[in-house]
């Protein structure tokens, strides 16, 4: 692309720092370590500025509350700081915890060389960051940490804090991951807002959402990171895209030498920069994010989908990036107000929303929203959530007794766990692709939806013999659907499970053309339940 560089860069070299730099490494002070116990024994000793609770090896916490540091300088670390698994273990051990250590607001705080288990896997998801950090603070570290499964939306958390006054956190050589599920409740691995921070050799696995996510982070550096997808899918290696809370602004902000690496899971996009990484109405695209730099980062993997991705910049510089990752298919194509969308690249932007200094590869692109194109097709095990919540509730959804199905199942005893009982399936995928079908569905009486199936075609007849009807992940029968419907003929029949009032997604598989698949949003009334 013909773009003219609005950012002079004389010089390649790495950046200085402008984060608070590191005090000198003082003498440790001879201290007993804690044994295992809870995060009262820790807590107990993060009385006043720079106090220090160094955690036994191999000794295990089990957290059924925070551990919140009180004062500057105060530390939290493992005896010898190992690297191994011989690191205290911190486990959020009740239901009613989200965040295992809170140190926001406190100059100079560091947690280092400690493991924390979040809890997810025992407890479901939840709510807030597993580590909660930055706010009004200066040079906090967290370092050599190993982390994963948090309950809430990240695993480390950097807020900008009151006033925007976060400054010079450093998060490096931890190792955070898995986090979240694609399935229900994503997480990031880092959610970095402060300014000046500094964000380095991170190894950074299997969170569902974004790798690294910079809240623009002005005058930080985040670099020499690798971010993987194993298992499970993710969102964003690194995310750039969005607009708050400094309204853009990534002026100094340099992400370098990361790999984000698709190995064995789709990332849906390697790096996006940006707010309009999707179909966006022009009349919607006024803002822009700016400053940034991006350079010699690598993409790598069979499981890519977008790769470097620019939509709603200027004075941005994008220099010396590599792409080595294969593309994902698309699952489902699409159009974007009526513009054909480009098939999965590594260099693409919006040529009408990207200003700055972009290198040579970049090519010209139409993007609409990745969940569109790679789709993860969930439908609720009926055995399982009735060992979940009961019988009684799962009937009183079947039926429509409660407005959210989903916020019901949240709230019920064990509903935390929902995700357990979600399944991934592939839609079916007709031997022969069938002809075009036609989907209308209207409200009916007394509590139904009446679903009109057309043959489109003069002389193919329709297979249905797999066909089926979802309703917002519940799958629901729909009364009286032939197994074929001859060439230009069209059939009815109704489904009456799991409909709620409020909006539902009807989804159908199996119709039509391979593999089949189709959407209908519909808002029923509440007068009808």
């Amino acid at each position: 692309p013909t773009i003219t560089p609005v950012v002079n860069l004389t010089a390649t070299a790495a950046p200085t720092p402008t984060a608070t730099p590191l005090r000198p490494t003082q003498a440790p002070v001879e201290i007993n370590c804690i044994e295992s116990g809870d995060h009262t024994d820790i807590q107990n000793v993060l009385q006043g500025k720079g106090d220090v609770a160094v955690l036994c090896r191999n000794s295990t916490f089990l957290l059924t509350d925070t551990i919140r540091f009180t004062a500057p300088e105060q530390q939290i670390f493992t005896e010898g700081l190992p690297e191994d698994d011989s690191r205290a273990l911190l486990v959020v051990s009740s239901p009613d915890l989200d965040t295992a250590v809170d140190g926001e607001s406190h100059d100079h705080v560091q947690l280092k060389n400690v493991e924390i288990d979040g809890g997810r896997v025992e407890f479901g998801f939840g709510n807030g960051g597993l580590m909660e950090f930055g706010g009004t603070s200066n040079g906090q570290i967290i370092e050599y940490v190993r982390a994963y499964e948090p309950r809430g939306w990240s695993i480390l958390v950097l807020n900008e804090g009151h006033d925007r006054l976060c400054n010079g956190p450093i998060a490096r050589n931890n190792h955070f991951g898995p986090g979240g599920n694609a399935k229900y409740v994503i997480a990031d691995g880092i959610s970095l807002a402060c300014r000046n921070s500094i964000i380095e050799n991170n190894l950074i696995v299997d969170v569902s959402d974004g790798g690294i996510v910079i809240f623009q982070a002005p005058g930080s550096v985040i670099r020499n990171n690798v971010i993987r997808a194993e298992n499970r899918i993710m969102f964003y290696g690194i995310a750039m895209g969005d607009y708050g809370p400094f309204d853009g602004d990534f002026t100094g902000t340099i992400v370098s030498n990361n790999t984000i690496d698709a190995a064995g899971s789709l990332i849906r996009h390697g790096i996006n920069m940006g707010p309009y990484n999707g179909c966006i109405p022009n009349s919607e695209t006024a803002e822009r994010s700016r400053g940034a730099v991006v350079r010699d980062n690598t993409l790598t993997g069979s499981h890519m989908g977008f790769g470097y991705m620019v939509s709603g910049v200027e004075n941005w510089v994008v220099i010396g990036n590599i792409d080595l990752s294969t593309t994902e298919p698309f699952l489902n194509g699409g159009d974007c107000f009526e513009e054909p969308v480009s098939d999965p690249g590594g260099f693409q932007y919006n040529a009408n929303l990207a200003q700055g200094e972009l290198q040579s590869e970049f090519k010209t692109a139409t993007f609409t929203f990745a969940t569109d194109h790679w789709p993860l097709n969930i439908t609720a095990n009926m055995g399982c959530f009735e060992s979940l919540i009961g019988q009684q509730l799962l009937e009183e959804i079947r039926v429509g007794a409660h407005a959210d199905p989903w916020i019901a199942i949240e709230e019920s005893p064990n509903g935390r766990k929902l995700e357990k009982c979600l399944d991934e399936f592939d839609p079916p995928i007709q031997e022969q692709a069938g002809p075009d079908v036609q989907v209308g569905i209207e409200i009916c009486e007394p509590r139904c939806l009446e679903v009109t199936l057309i043959n489109l075609s003069e002389s193919h007849q329709t297979d249905l013999t797999d066909a089926f009807f979802q309703v917002d992940n519940f799958r629901s029968e729909c009364v009286g659907m032939p197994s074929m419907i001859e060439p230009l003929g069209a059939v009815t029949c109704r489904i009456s499970d799991y409909l709620s009032s409020g909006f539902q997604v009807i989804n159908w598989y199996g119709v039509g053309k391979a593999p089949g698949t189709g959407g209908w949003g519909i808002e029923l009334p509440d007068d009808r339940f």
